[in-house]
């Protein structure tokens, strides 16, 4: 049977899986110490220090990642002011969906990419318009939302007023988030809405707990003040004298007085005389 023409072609190459794990987390590895890096190059940002925007003096450079650190941070946060902070977020996140695929997944489609592009940019812009309406720049060199945040925000403004501005930037922001992490707000809603519900079930009980606690507290003090009450007035009384009662007299029994026997010869008292019928009779006088 003849074979067609798709089938007639030979399939790419598959990479062995050991290789293409070891390719995902090196990549992880790669794109999390970038993340942290920039993390770092970001919170150590000194406005004194030669960057992009600034020369600065020859000597000590206060960013803890060096020059290429201090130069990162004054253009980054020159652009995009405080949402700056955004981009370790986004590589860290990157990282973090490369080492979950499991191997042998097809790869993002051209659409899907273009898709998570344009949210990102989406998100970033909104970020950077909402923070240079509602926040300060501090020591940045430009506002709070940079270069990109002053064409965004401003521009809106301009045209939809303070309030009507944040509420268009605050809806694309959902929206760009939503199309490049493909996070449901309803799941993250439903999600919060459980927890709350758990929280306020957690303290109700916690509540009815302490209640009971409290009722019991009282309830045994109660108890406890009258005992020592009782043992109080228990201590001030006289305590009863217990006295055997005297045993009956014995009742004479006329039987046993008849039978009683009589000793024929009584003991006389070692002080006593002898009885005058046990002695003779005197002699006559003459």
């Amino acid at each position: 049977m003849p074979k067609t023409a798709g089938a007639s072609q030979a399939e790419p190459p598959q990479l062995d899986p050991v290789f293409a794990r070891a390719l995902r987390e090196a990549a992880f590895w790669v794109l999390a110490a970038l993340a942290l890096v920039l993390l770092i190059a970001l919170a150590s940002y000194d406005p004194s220090d030669a960057g992009f925007t600034y020369t600065g003096e020859p000597g000590r450079i206060g960013n803890l990642i060096g020059p290429l650190g201090a130069w990162a941070a004054d253009l980054l946060l020159m652009l995009f002011g405080w949402p700056a902070y955004l981009f370790p977020v986004v590589i860290a996140y990157s990282a973090w969906l490369a080492f979950r695929r499991p191997a042998g997944e097809a790869g993002q489609g051209h659409t899907t990419l273009a898709l998570r592009t344009i949210g990102l940019v989406l998100a970033l812009a909104t970020s950077c318009g909402i923070t240079a309406l509602h926040f300060g720049a501090g020591p940045l060199p430009e506002s709070g939302g940079g270069v990109l945040g002053s064409l965004v925000g401003q521009g809106l403004a301009s045209a939809l007023s303070l309030l009507g501005a944040t509420l268009l930037m605050l809806a694309l922001w959902f929206a760009g988030v939503q199309l490049y992490s493909g996070v449901s707000w309803l799941s993250v809603m439903d999600w919060i809405g459980r927890w709350v519900l758990r929280g306020a079930a957690w303290l109700q009980a916690r509540i009815a707990s302490s209640r009971d606690q409290a009722a019991g507290r009282e309830s045994r003090e109660a108890r406890e003040a009258a005992v020592r009450e009782v043992q109080k007035k228990a201590a001030s009384r006289t305590p009863p004298k217990i006295q055997a009662p005297a045993p009956p007299a014995p009742v004479a029994s006329e039987r046993i007085e008849k039978e009683r026997q009589v000793l024929l010869f009584a003991k006389p008292a070692a002080k006593d005389l002898p009885a005058l019928q046990l002695l003779d009779d005197p002699p006559a006088r003459e």
